[in-house]
């Protein structure tokens, strides 16, 4: 039984680099200029940290502080709502794209935006980028905490890059003014360098800091446990790390999913060791509803059966065969139904689930190449999408024919379950939520250059008809015909001569005016010339961004095809070979019937001649 660790590793195609270099602003392009990296997938409960929360409650020093910081305000709070919805793209160009605050020493929102990037671009694989917005704050920020925060980032990539000497030092260093959250994290990690550096005794110490209930004491105790079952003769001591783990899990919905497969592996490991009373103390645990109950339904049955009491463990492994057979635990359990009637002596009822578990078997293999057809036609997008609607359908988890019709949800929980191709399919996934952002980007594009159309129309025919009032020739004739009245103004009263003096001022102020107004139409021209000019460029980027996907798209998708179809056929025959040993077993049992019925007709048949010959 392999034990997952809680981090998967994998490459990046530079592809995927182009194309967000392409999408996202040129202002600090250099920051996207790494090589290939790799994108590690820690524990989606980094979201939530409080290294996010909204400062609200701090204290601006005075008025013109409090407008520095309005701006990042509000692009912090739309970032951070991008953010925990898992819109790391949207996140990456909005801050990209508007990350414009001036004064890095003093805006404590600025900062928490950096921190905000390199959270959304870890995502994306931009490890070096980020390393370079770390270093930045590390001699622009003043905020100790934020300065933390960027510290552990880059114990985080040292410790991804198996740097763990170094790792533990930049942890270390980042200790003293982070948030509980990142407390936690940092020893997380700690304890995960030393578990790599084979010191058990430190991680369990590091653990030990780490806030109790929380995933991050959980899964480390959980990794710790993994350890010591694979390196310590003492069977005990992982044992007492799976319970301890099992303790400081959350009662959340992942958290009870892992609490299964803590249970699951202890009780597992105790099996593996013929501990079988605490493997059933253990599986017992499994929620019967879970993903993990299959495997621990097996697992129950096999501590029964160790135990001799194979009619407890036919049950258990009855209620197994409302799972499908992609599931682990499932196809075993149908072999072990017929071998535990058999060990009973009900050869008869070992040959009616023998017999069923072959038909089981046979409609598993047609149904998986179909599946394998059907990926290679239709491609792993397709495929995904099936399941995706068949995950949001509840029906198919209640279907009682799982085990003779796995839906294609099933099937794709299976292959993801493999860490190549889990990989793979991020990564498609990420390349198609850009290609779906560029396209949603050029619809955006062409509505609003339908919008500056029509209002260029409207401010054109606007223009026209300011034309008519402002005709120049009007304004000319009203000039002309008050200079030829002034000289005889002048000789007037004084009362005509102020009266000339206020005409000359509004007659200044017309032309000042009617200038303007030409200025500003001519203006508006050119605005809107601009904004066309803009609009085309964004086009011509979004379209090439699309371009680009879409031959990345091409190619990770045939790399899925083929690890797609490598795993289904690993499915396949192994379906195949307990398909072939089923019928394996129901030939060796029809032979020993043949036997006895044979040795019983041959025992009557001597008994019969004694008989005879005794009269």
């Amino acid at each position: 039984m392999t034990i997952r660790f809680t981090a998967v590793n994998y490459r990046i195609h530079p592809a995927v680099r182009r194309t967000l270099d392409t999408l996202l602003s040129p202002c600090r392009r250099r920051y996207f200029a790494a090589p290939m990296a790799s994108v590690v997938l820690i524990l989606g409960i980094a979201l939530a940290s409080p290294a996010f929360a909204d400062s609200g409650s701090d204290v601006i020093g005075d008025e013109a502080e409090a407008k520095a910081t309005a701006r990042d305000r509000l692009l912090y709070r739309e970032a951070l709502f991008r953010h925990y919805t898992n819109d790391d793209l949207g996140t990456l160009t909005l801050l990209e794209n508007r990350h414009m605050g001036s004064n890095h020493i003093a805006n404590r929102f600025h900062n928490l935006n950096h921190i905000l990037a390199i959270e959304a671009g870890s995502r994306y694989g931009m490890f070096q980028a980020n390393t370079e917005i770390a270093e930045h704050l590390a001699f622009t920020v003043r905020e100790k905490d934020v300065l933390q925060r960027a510290k552990l980032y880059e114990g985080r990539v040292a410790y991804e890059a198996g740097q763990y000497t170094d790792a533990l030092k930049k942890l270390s260093e980042s200790l003293d003014s982070l948030d509980r959250v990142g407390l936690d994290e940092a020893y997380y990690l700690m304890a995960r360098c030393y578990i790599h550096q084979k010191r058990p005794a430190d991680a369990g110490r590091a653990l030990g800091k780490v806030t109790e209930g929380t995933f991050w004491a959980a899964y480390g105790y959980y990794n710790l446990a993994v350890y010591y079952g694979e390196n310590d003769p003492d069977v005990n001591r992982a044992l007492i790390s799976f319970r301890v783990a099992a303790a400081m899990t959350p009662n959340t919905e992942e958290g009870l999913e892992l609490k299964d497969r803590i249970y699951l592996s202890a009780g597992h490991l105790a099996l593996l060791s013929d501990e079988y009373d605490k493997a059933l103390g253990f599986l017992q645990n499994v929620r019967a509803d879970g993903a993990s109950a299959a495997a621990g339904i097996y697992d129950y049955g096999l501590a029964f059966a160790g135990l001799k009491r194979y009619r407890v463990a036919i049950q258990a492994w009855h209620r197994a065969k409302k799972f499908a057979l992609v599931v682990p635990g499932v196809a075993e359990a149908f072999q072990a139904i017929a071998y535990g009637y058999e060990q009973e002596g009900l050869r008869a009822t070992s040959i009616d689930a023998y017999l069923e578990a072959v038909s089981v078997y046979d409609k598993e293999m047609r149904h998986t190449a179909e599946i394998r057809k059907s990926l290679l036609a239709d491609g792993m997008l397709a495929v995904l999408d099936k399941a995706r609607r068949q995950h949001n359908e509840a029906a198919w988890f209640l279907a009682t024919d799982l085990v003779t019709n796995t839906p294609t949800v099933a099937f794709v929980n299976f292959l993801m379950s493999d860490d190549e191709f889990y990989a793979l399919a991020k990564t498609l996934l990420q390349l198609d939520g850009m290609r779906k952002f560029s396209r949603s980007a050029l619809d955006r594009l062409d509505i609003y250059e339908q919008a500056l159309a029509k209002k260029a129309s409207d401010v054109k025919k606007a223009r026209s008809d300011r034309k008519a009032l402002l005709n120049t020739s009007n304004l000319n004739e009203v000039i002309a015909r008050r200079n030829e009245l002034a000289p005889d103004l002048k000789t007037g009263s004084i009362s005509l001569v102020a009266e000339l003096e206020y005409v000359d001022r509004i007659l200044v102020q017309a032309r000042q005016e009617f200038v303007s107004l030409r200025k500003q139409m001519a203006a508006a021209e050119s605005g809107f010339s601009d904004l066309n000019d803009r609009i085309a460029t964004l086009r011509d980027r979004y379209s090439a961004a699309l371009e680009r996907s879409d031959a990345v798209i091409a190619e990770y998708e045939g790399l899925l095809a083929k690890r797609g179809d490598e795993l289904l056929q690993r499915h396949y025959d192994n379906i195949e070979d307990f398909y072939l040993r089923s019928q394996l077993s129901l030939v060796n049992l029809y032979d020993d019937l043949a036997i006895d019925e044979l040795e019983k007709m041959q025992a009557d048949k001597m008994r019969s001649e004694r008989e005879a010959g005794a009269k």
